[in-house]
C-alpha cells in the first residue's frame, strides 16, 4: 500500500498513524469447539513486533486499533496443553477499515489448536 503524499510504503506503527480498524481472533479447541484462554498472538510489521494480545476466557484475543497496512500475525504462546499453530497469517487493514486475514474479510477470525500429542 502506498502513501499518496510521498509515494512510499507507510510505516507499520499504530502510534504514528490513524486507527482504521479493530479485529479479534476467537481461539478454540479443534475437536470440541470450546474457547481457549491464554493463547498469545503477536502482530508484526516485517520482523518487527508491534502488538500482542492474549486470549481471554471466551477465547478472544483483541487488536483494538490498527492503522492501514499489511501485517503478519503469529501465535507465539499456545494455551497450556496445546500445540501452537505452526503457520502465520497475513493481515491486511484497508484504508476504509476492512480487515482481511489470508485474503478473507470477516468480523472475528476463528483459530483452532490441537491438544498436545494429537
Amino acid at each position: 500500500m502506498k502513501n499518496e503524499t510521498n509515494n512510499r510504503t507507510p510505516a507499520c506503527c499504530p502510534h504514528q498513524m490513524p486507527c482504521k480498524a479493530a479485529f479479534s481472533l476467537r481461539k478454540i479447541d479443534a475437536h470440541s469447539g470450546e474457547p481457549l484462554a491464554d493463547a498469545v498472538f503477536e502482530l508484526r510489521c516485517g520482523e518487527r513486533p508491534l502488538l500482542s494480545s492474549k486470549s481471554d476466557g471466551a477465547g478472544l484475543a483483541r487488536f483494538p486499533c490498527m492503522p492501514a497496512g499489511n501485517y503478519t500475525l503469529a501465535e507465539t504462546i499456545p494455551p497450556k496443553g496445546y500445540t501452537a499453530q505452526p503457520s502465520a497469517w497475513q493481515v491486511c487493514v484497508q484504508e476504509g477499515g476492512t480487515v482481511c486475514m489470508n485474503g478473507s474479510a470477516a468480523g472475528v477470525y476463528t483459530v483452532t489448536n490441537l491438544p498436545d500429542g494429537t
